[in-house]
């Protein structure tokens, strides 16, 4: 493989020799290179959003857009309380009184958390009493005695084969024949939709391969979720082969698209050229089949 020479706006990415890391920060692993299912989505979607998004400003932005923070800070705090327990409070630290941080009082309650918390992330107690409740119905779940023992947030990055292309995930908690990720959700009941509007498939697909790269053994892949509203309702799934194989070939489409704008270092949007200054648009079948009736 050719040595990856992407850099951000900030610096270099880590460069990580293709393996499965034991001992990677989530923060490490948002930094090293290579591409992984949420990057696959966007470049998919549009590669000079990609770009935008891992390479260029919003790299920045996105690192201090304060509800972006709050949103993934309370997310990895469900994972850890769910998957990792005993480490919960030496990254986290929940407050019991709940403040608004509106007023003067509450700002002030607020920063006397921070310093007791000595470097470790605030939870709120609203937020803080949610996750507790969410972590007690995950748990409760037949779904985690066939998971003891298993790994927990391990990093694991493979070549995809492709020029200059480094492929990453990051499974929530795997053993030796199954790969579980946790999601949240609004409605189980829509959760389908959820699927390949933010392509769990794809996921899943890398999810097995990474790891499949490294012992050859067929693993099955559950997503196990949560809704985010009392009374915590939750469900496992799994997907069917056909979306593992859609998965399968739509990551590697993106990962082939990722290669071509490395090597070429172009990022297109939606652009038009001197050739084709027009898209041309039709209204949406569902519309137009309405002039029929």
């Amino acid at each position: 493989m050719i040595t990856q020479n992407v850099k951000k706006l900030n610096g270099e990415y880590t460069m990580m020799k293709p393996g499965i890391y034991t001992d990677i920060s989530i923060e490490q692993y948002h930094d090293s290179e290579g591409i992984s299912a949420s990057g696959i989505n966007l470049i998919l979607d549009c590669p000079k959003r990609y770009w935008y998004e891992y390479m260029g400003h919003g790299a920045e932005i996105s690192k201090q857009d304060k509800r972006q923070k709050e949103k993934f800070k309370l997310g990895q705090a469900l994972h850890m309380l769910i998957l990792e327990p005993d480490n919960f409070h030496k990254t986290f630290f929940a407050m019991e009184e709940e403040v608004n941080l509106t007023t003067k009082i509450g700002k002030e309650k607020y920063q006397e958390a921070e310093k007791e918390a000595n470097g470790r992330e605030v939870i709120r107690a609203g937020d803080w009493f949610d996750i507790q409740e969410m972590a007690k119905a995950a748990k409760a779940h037949p779904i985690w005695k066939h998971l003891e023992g298993g790994k927990v947030e391990n990093s694991i990055y493979w070549d995809a084969g492709l020029f200059n292309t480094r492929l990453r995930a990051r499974p929530d908690i795997y053993n030796d024949v199954l790969v579980v990720d946790v999601k949240t959700t609004d409605s189980i009941q829509v959760f389908q939709r959820s699927i390949y509007q933010y392509g769990y498939h794809r996921q899943a697909a890398m999810q097995l391969d990474g790891l499949k790269q490294f012992d050859n053994k067929k693993r099955a892949f559950g997503l196990f979720v949560i809704e985010k509203k009392a009374p915590y309702l939750t469900a496992c799934f799994t997907l069917d082969e056909a979306a593992l194989q859609q998965g399968h070939k739509e990551y590697m489409d993106g990962a082939n698209l990722y290669s071509e704008c490395l090597k070429a270092n172009n990022w297109p949007g939606y652009e038009a050229s001197e050739e084709n200054l027009f898209q041309l648009l039709s209204l949406p079948k569902w519309a137009a089949d309405k002039n029929d009736i």
